[in-house]
């Protein structure tokens, strides 16, 4: 019996770590977005995501150098890790950047970038053939009601239309990536995986850093601490927490706790940019928290009932012949 306790332990630590994941992706992921709002009181959109960029390809390369991991093999397992790359990397946080560079703050950025939940949950039926229940639909649908109504009152103010349309070329991207990894990117170790994504990142972000003020940046605390920050922090761990989360959660879970990533950036706001918490905040938290419960937790027997219920009402000759299927054995 002995021989089966290291087996046990290991399922033990994979279940604790898949409950886990989700509490360390949610600050680490969702921190960014207030480093990011720093930095540009310092820097230009595109040079702190070059840097960003390249100093933390230089950490995730030294990392695979000492772990030497299998790289990939062909074409056909190259190509979606450079996808990914160039949708979750340049077009997810270049569109942020830009549009909290125009003026749009952190918390209204957040706010479009979780219309990508939305985008995830419902790209997943036809890409992952993923079933998405309509009470996790629900889950979904709530969570984002709760998020539009956390930062209800950052909507008044003005950053234009490129802005806005930089803000939803982010989600679109963010979702984008976030599909095509969980459907191609299977075996691929997330180390190599990262790593690849911000060699594609580094230049196609400095070549647009060139044509927008270069790439120079201050040398002053301002500037400095923000970008260790989303080098280090953001990207190095957080993309590698996505990684995992993308790996053991599906991705109506990803959805529901990237639901909460708004109304944590605008509770983060308040001691760090000066963001007063309003009543429209504490209400959208209080949703937003139903909603990603809604995703997360199994329905109640109640609501499988009546589901049964009214598929025997819609099916009833079904409903017959499955009850006269023993009797005949």
């Amino acid at each position: 019996m002995n021989r089966y306790l290291p087996a046990d332990r290991s399922v033990d630590r994979h279940t604790l770590w898949t409950r886990v994941l989700p509490f360390l992706f949610l600050p680490i992921y969702g921190s960014g977005y207030i480093a990011g709002a720093l930095g540009l009181h310092a820097m230009r959109p595109f040079a702190m995501t070059f840097w960003r960029f390249a100093i933390a390809g230089v950490v995730v390369l030294a990392v695979v150098a000492i772990r030497r991991p299998a790289w990939p093999r062909g074409w056909r397992q190259w190509w979606p890790i450079l996808v990914v790359g160039l949708l979750i990397q340049v077009v997810q946080f270049g569109g942020n950047y830009t549009a909290m560079g125009l003026g749009m703050p952190a918390g209204l950025t957040s706010l479009i970038a979780g219309s990508s939940s939305l985008m995830i949950a419902i790209g997943a039926v036809p890409v992952l053939h993923e079933k998405l229940s309509g009470w996790r639909l629900a889950g979904v649908i709530v969570g984002f009601v709760g998020v539009a109504v956390a930062l209800a009152d950052h909507l008044g103010v003005p950053s234009g239309p490129v802005g806005v349309f930089a803000a939803f070329s982010a989600a679109v991207g963010y979702a984008g990536g976030s599909l095509l990894q969980r459907k191609r990117l299977h075996g691929v170790d997330s180390w190599v995986s990262v790593g690849i994504q911000f060699l594609v990142a580094a230049p196609i972000t400095f070549v647009l850093a060139s044509f927008t003020g270069g790439v120079a940046i201050p040398l002053t605390p301002a500037a400095l601490l923000p970008l260790a920050w989303i080098a280090l922090v953001n990207s190095v761990v957080g993309m590698w927490l996505l990684g995992q989360m993308l790996r053991h959660h599906t991705a109506a879970t990803l959805s529901a706790w990237s639901n909460l990533i708004p109304p944590f950036t605008a509770v983060l706001a308040v001691p760090f940019l000066g963001q007063a918490l309003t009543p429209a905040l504490g209400v959208g938290l209080v949703i937003a928290l139903v909603g990603t419960a809604l995703v997360v937790l199994p329905p109640p027997r109640s609501w499988r009932r009546s589901r049964k219920a009214l598929a025997a009402v819609c099916d009833p000759q079904g409903d017959r012949e499955r009850d006269e299927e023993p009797r005949a054995a």
